[in-house]
């Protein structure tokens, strides 16, 4: 069974693949719906192949569900967008606390 936390681990990673491949379609006008789609499509992969269920995940249900499978989904594509935000703000913070301390 697979729990909250693994579905954070799994998030954090998809975040750091598509940032990783964002200077590919960066050019692009679309470059924040690329971005989303291929979230999306990762966050599917993910949830199909390991079987994650949210409702599982916190409790609610004892067995798999198509829902608690879509919920993942969408935990997981919009996790990881929260997750980069969350990173680049702490990058942020510790920028200002390193010149602060210069």
């Amino acid at each position: 069974m697979k729990d909250i936390g693994f579905i954070l681990i799994v998030s954090t990673i998809l975040w750091l693949l598509v940032d990783w491949l964002k200077p590919i379609w960066e050019a692009s006008g679309a470059s924040r719906y690329i971005s989303m789609a291929v979230a999306a499509v990762g966050a599917a992969a993910l949830v199909l192949t390991f079987r994650l269920d949210l409702l599982v995940a916190i409790g609610l249900t004892e067995q798999i569900s198509v829902v608690g499978q879509v919920f993942a989904g969408l935990s997981i594509t919009a996790g990881s967008g929260l997750i980069n935000e969350i990173l680049k703000a702490v990058g942020r913070k510790v920028e200002v606390v390193e010149e602060n301390n210069r």
